[in-house]
């Protein structure tokens, strides 16, 4: 079963499971998870789950980077990455999201936004 996959279809308790079922290094090196392609195959595939939980969605064409959370909260923070830059996304009570860059850089609308720079992005209909 795929946690991603899982997330993205709304059964957030069943992905939950799938991701603390995953190996857990007890036994054996917890760095070569040699049952999903030796050193890394599930560990990158654990990035998805990041992205199904945000909702996160970034067009690089359009520089358009929208978040829709699975778990609804007027206040939260969420870790955001692109293909150039990384940072924190903080929904405020009111609905607005501000993003803050805290590494390399990322394309907002025509605007580049680099390490230490913010932004408000819209919040999703």
């Amino acid at each position: 079963m795929n946690a991603p996959q899982v997330l993205y279809e709304g059964r957030t308790d069943e992905a939950i499971a799938v991701v603390r079922a995953r190996y857990d290094g007890a036994k054996r090196s917890p760095f070569n998870e040699a049952e999903c392609g030796n050193h890394y195959a599930r560990a990158m595939a654990s990035w998805a789950c990041i992205g199904a939980w945000t909702g996160q969605m970034y067009d690089a064409n359009t520089g358009n980077l929208r978040f829709k959370p699975l778990a609804e909260r007027r206040s939260r923070r969420d870790f955001w990455a692109t293909g150039d830059g990384w940072g924190t996304a903080v929904t405020t009570g009111d609905g607005d999201i501000s993003i803050v860059v805290g590494g390399g850089t990322v394309r907002i609308g025509d605007k580049w936004l680099r390490a230490g720079d913010s932004a408000t992005v819209p919040s999703p209909p």
